[in-house]
């Protein structure tokens, strides 16, 4: 049992008192047992001490643990997970995990889970993810019951949003399960343990031991089929979630790999005759995104959900190729940002006075007439004015009523500029742009002054600095605009953002 105040760590059953915090449900106490010896935390901690600090075990399932844990180098708290060895280990094995772990790092969405750091030991695989106060899906519809189906799209948005993002960047998670997504409190969601027991499972083939590692009833059929992986395989998991969700049971509940094919031929049981409100387009969407043929599936996660929910396929969506990239060029065409207007501030009209000043001073200098007596004086021009005469050729004199009726300009080459002293610094480079980030539930059309960014989630995307016109639409809902300043090198981060649905 999930301890009700702090939401993270396990009620013991031996104590009645949560691990973490130390709450107790029964407010009675059980007298201190002294610890058994516990062989795997010792090996733990003689491979990893001089790195992490064990401070709670989470969760200790068959082929996983989860610790919180103290990173010791840089002095924060995360979720150790490790996975023990359950067969013999090549390079090919570690490289495709350090690759999938590598790759995951490098992601940032609000709703995935990062995994800064990871690595081999004699006797684990192991990563560091972001502790996350929250519940696991297995354990949220264990405890509550299915949900009902607004609870589940809001859930499901938040994942396709996270998902989405993932294959952008070239990642497939290939292991999405309820037990890989953690909701918090307030409802907001987060995927973790992205590309890492995938990466395993497939390196080590379909009848190893690794395959313990993945909820079979919920990997695509690819997966365990030794197919090729893409991100259709996450849209399928995604709908097997969906499934669980609202019918509070798996689509199959096969244990082994020859039990859910076996199953899968069979053909599961309609979403519709277990929830048999479920409206008929849900339950359509549902079953498309389920079929074995991942071509047969949406074009992403996002179509899907967005059918799911009663609307429509993007009409720009492109299909991804199996590595994560568009298959046809880009998914999203992101224009080019115009610099908008800008309003006049004081100190630029002040500095344009000074320089306005400066030119009249400066026009006024070269008027004056030349001293006598220099011998290499300039020759001069002149310019006639609107009713005098033609001008004077150069190196002449004029005669006296052209100098009344024209101006002399001194004709001499510009001045080169002098050349940098040395230790003198560079010229100042041109101002940073700025950074903007911007999510919402569920997804829309980002545009900034009028011009599209693309679907949500838009992370770290360069624009110029300054003021903005900031607006999110989607079909069906209310558009959010708001009116943002973000200054040179700023970053701005509006995540939180939720779509209202307009009034019937």
């Amino acid at each position: 049992m999930i301890c009700p105040r702090c939401s993270v760590a396990e009620i013991s059953p031996e104590t009645h008192q949560c691990v973490l915090c130390g709450f107790s449900p029964t407010g009675v106490l059980a007298p201190a047992q002294p610890e058994p010896v516990d062989e795997i935390h010792e090996t733990v901690q003689r491979e990893l001490g001089d790195r992490f600090e064990l401070q709670v075990l989470l969760r200790r399932e068959q082929h996983t643990i989860l610790y919180l844990a103290l990173d010791l180098e840089d002095d924060r708290v995360v979720a150790l997970r490790l996975i023990p060895r359950l067969g013999p280990v090549d390079g090919d094995l570690v490289h495709r995990f350090a690759q999938a772990a590598t790759l995951a790092a490098g992601l940032r969405h609000p709703h995935v889970v990062p995994t800064p750091k990871h690595g081999v030991t004699q006797f684990h695989f192991w990563y560091a993810m972001e502790p996350v106060k929250g519940r696991t899906l297995a354990t949220l519809v264990e405890q509550q019951g299915r949900m009902e189906l607004p609870r589940c799209l809001a859930l499901l948005e938040q994942l396709a949003s996270g998902l989405e993002y993932v294959h952008r960047n070239g990642v497939v998670h290939g292991a999405l399960a309820p037990r890989s997504v953690l909701v918090q409190p307030e409802g907001w969601a987060r995927i973790s343990d992205v590309g890492t027991m995938a990466a395993i499972c497939r390196a080590a083939g379909p009848k190893s031991a690794w395959q313990g590692l993945l909820d079979l009833p919920y990997v695509a059929p690819e997966m365990t089929d030794a197919r090729l992986l893409g991100p259709a395989a996450d849209q399928y998991s995604l709908a097997a979630v969906a499934y669980y969700c609202l019918t509070g049971r798996a689509p199959v509940s096969g244990d082994t790999v020859e039990d859910v094919r076996r199953e899968r031929a069979l053909a599961m049981t309609p979403i519709g005759e277990l929830v048999p409100d479920l409206p008929a387009s849900a339950a359509t969407a549902i079953t498309r995104a389920l079929r074995d043929d991942p071509s047969e599936r949406f074009g992403g996660v996002l179509d899907f959900v967005a059918v799911l929910s009663g609307g429509s396929v993007r009409p720009s969506s492109g299909l991804l190729a199996p590595s994560g990239r568009p298959a046809g060029g880009t998914l999203v065409v992101v224009p080019e940002a115009e610099e908008r207007p800008r309003r006049i501030r004081w100190g630029l009209l002040l500095a344009l006075l000074i320089v306005g000043a400066a030119a009249v001073a400066g026009i006024r200098w070269l008027r004056r007439p030349a001293p006598q007596g220099w011998a290499d004086a300039p020759p001069r021009a002149t310019v006639p004015s609107a009713a005098g005469p033609a001008a004077v050729p150069l190196g002449t004199t004029p005669p006296p009523q052209a100098a009344v009726d024209s101006v002399p300009v001194v004709v001499s080459p510009p001045p080169a500029p002098p050349p940098q002293a040395r230790g003198q610094p560079s010229p100042r480079p041109a101002p940073a742009p700025a950074t903007l980030s911007v999510n919402a539930t569920p997804w829309g059309a980002v545009y900034l002054d009028g011009q599209l960014l693309g679907n949500t989630p838009r992370v770290n995307v360069e624009v110029p600095s300054g003021e903005h016109v900031l607006r999110v639409v989607r079909d069906g809902f209310v558009t959010f605009e708001r009116r943002i300043r973000i200054g040179a090198g700023d970053t701005l981060r509006l995540l939180d953002i939720v779509l209202k649905p307009l009034e019937p």
